[in-house]
């Protein structure tokens, strides 16, 4: 649609889409449930490659100036030449069979220092090279062993950290949400932060992370570095009327926006 008044410029049948499109020049990338992969022209929309995979894709890609990054239900990540849609390398997880091991959903991969961080089974976090797909480090949450723990929300970075989610999973509802900061370089964990977090990703400043929590009615700002007792600080924390579903804050100048399971969409200064 036109920016200036949302009049439809065109429309294209590509399939079921359930992910976020990402926009990159002339292009337009996408997945569908379907299991495919495309590029479309935001010229016309006209389809100018498509890749198949052998599950739905949901998370939304991640591009960068030679590749399209994303992953499928089949349990693999896929990093595709962004001009020919042709797969440069696949990373798989668990025998390439998200019903055995979990893979990629609605978590999306952000590229970061040269590597793409990305979700690999509900509970696992990785650093794969971008330009290999060689495995850098993984994460999984130290601070709640033996648990039923999820990260199914999209990561961020500022400095030298990377922020994710946690929630238990009691019976498919989210519980202790939680936020945690780990080392980009390493993938060691730093500090964690109970009632922010969740389903729900976080969105960085270059001195603060801010989220949502799908366990707590409040949205929380949090300095990235924390203190000398290794605690992070609450810049503010803000109540709202509902938890916070698979959304992400959208930063835009000195103002934060917020989707929240109330109806309402905030906007936090």
């Amino acid at each position: 649609v036109r920016e200036s008044d949302g009049a439809l410029l065109w429309k294209a049948p590509v399939g079921w889409v359930w992910t976020t499109s990402t926009p990159d020049g002339q292009r337009l990338f996408t997945g569908t449930v379907e299991g495919d992969i495309l590029a479309l022209s935001t010229e016309d929309g006209s389809i100018l490659w498509r890749c198949r995979t052998n599950g739905g894709v949901y998370p939304a890609p991640a591009v960068d100036d030679q590749r399209v990054y994303t992953g499928s239900w089949d349990g693999c990540y896929y990093a595709l030449n962004k001009e020919t849609g042709c797969i440069e390398w696949c990373y798989g997880t668990e025998g390439h069979d998200y019903r055995r091991g979990g893979g990629p959903d609605s978590a999306a991969p952000i590229l970061w220092k040269g590597n793409l961080i990305c979700r690999v089974m509900p509970q696992t976090l990785v650093a794969l090279e971008a330009a290999t797909g060689r495995e850098q480090w993984r994460f999984t949450d130290p601070t709640r062993d033996g648990m039923s723990v999820t990260m199914n929300a999209t990561p961020s970075a500022s400095g030298d950290s990377v922020f994710l989610s946690t929630s238990i999973d009691h019976d498919g509802m989210p519980c202790g949400g939680r936020l945690l900061c780990i080392d980009d370089a390493t993938g060691a964990l730093r500090w964690h932060y109970t009632g922010a977090g969740g389903w729900t990703g976080s969105a960085c400043t270059r001195d603060s992370v801010i989220c949502g929590s799908s366990t707590e009615v409040f949205v929380s700002c949090l300095q990235t570095e924390p203190g000398d007792d290794g605690v992070p600080r609450v810049i503010w924390r803000t109540r709202v009327n509902g938890i916070c579903q698979e959304s992400i804050p959208a930063i835009h100048g000195d103002r934060a926006f917020l989707l929240c399971a109330d109806g309402f969409l905030y906007a936090f200064q």
